[in-house]
């Protein structure tokens, strides 16, 4: 993307870089889609776009979250696992099962061509998992204390990637053809890490993007889907208004949105040596 737009770097906030070696050669090596665009940008009806190949208003899932996606819709996994007899795999936050909340698994039936769901849930933004006697439970963060030494096993992104891991290795033990989309939930809020990249960018300064200022003081004139008050914040208190908003919560935020990406980042490692080594190259990430 750098090279495309001829950038050395581009550091949206403030002058903070993050490194994310291990996503980029996994981007290098794969498929990188450099132009697109979403008519609906929202949660639930680009995931359905994205599963079926249709435009919202034809998956049921049109244009707000927690929609439903239609049961005799057909995806990709449908093709792959019932026309060429792939071992298919649906890991994390699917989020096309109605108000279904966690909604654990494919209930009734929708397994929309994925036939392992066990680790598929519908919506909510958990940040730890355990599976106890073959029942997957989901923790927000106040629940940290129950993992204590074991945070790595269990916070959110470790848990599913570890999952994907080891349906990797079942796939490719019994040379099956195989899709897995793994489908992590963070970086999202609430924004908090587990304890080692919780930390991790504690001594960084962030700014907020200065056309989010620029926007703040209507220049140009926005248009009609801004949602910032002049009444409420004047143009001439802008600049004191994110001095403030940086200070009391801003920082805070981004640090730990840096920390999810850069847990990710180490985990990609763990997925991307498996597919080295097996050769294969067919698993699907996204948040």
């Amino acid at each position: 993307m750098l090279t495309k737009h001829e950038q050395t770097k581009v550091d949206v906030w403030g002058d903070v870089h993050l490194d994310t070696p291990n996503l980029d050669s996994l981007a290098n090596a794969g498929a990188l889609f450099t132009n697109f665009y979403t008519v609906s940008p929202l949660c639930t009806p680009s995931r359905a776009s994205f599963m079926t190949g249709l435009y919202p208003p034809f998956t049921g899932a049109a244009d707000q979250n927690h929609g439903k996606l239609d049961t005799n819709i057909k995806t990709w996994a449908d093709i792959l696992r019932d026309e060429r007899g792939y071992k298919t795999s649906y890991m994390g936050k699917f989020h096309l099962d109605g108000e279904e909340k966690p909604g654990w698994g494919a209930p009734d039936g929708r397994e929309f061509g994925f036939d392992d769901n066990k680790y598929r849930y519908n919506r909510g933004h958990w940040k730890y998992f355990d599976e106890v006697n073959g029942e997957v439970l989901e923790y927000e963060m106040d629940g940290e204390e129950n993992f204590e030494s074991r945070y790595n096993e269990h916070f959110a992104t470790d848990f599913l990637v570890n999952r994907g891991m080891e349906f990797i290795e079942n796939a490719t033990n019994n040379d099956d053809p195989f899709a897995l989309v793994l489908s992590i939930p963070d970086p999202h809020s609430p924004n908090d890490n587990r304890p080692y990249y919780r930390n991790m960018f504690k001594n960084f300064d962030f700014k907020v993007p200065e056309t989010a200022r620029k926007n703040m003081k209507f220049e140009p004139a926005a248009g009609g889907y801004n949602f910032f008050n002049k009444e409420e914040v004047p143009i001439d208190t802008v600049d004191d208004f994110i001095a403030e908003y940086e200070e009391q919560f801003f920082v805070d935020h981004m640090q730990q949105y840096y920390g999810m990406v850069k847990c990710i980042d180490y985990n990609i490692v763990s997925i991307y040596y498996s597919l080295c080594v097996h050769q294969i190259f067919s698993v699907i990430f996204y948040s």
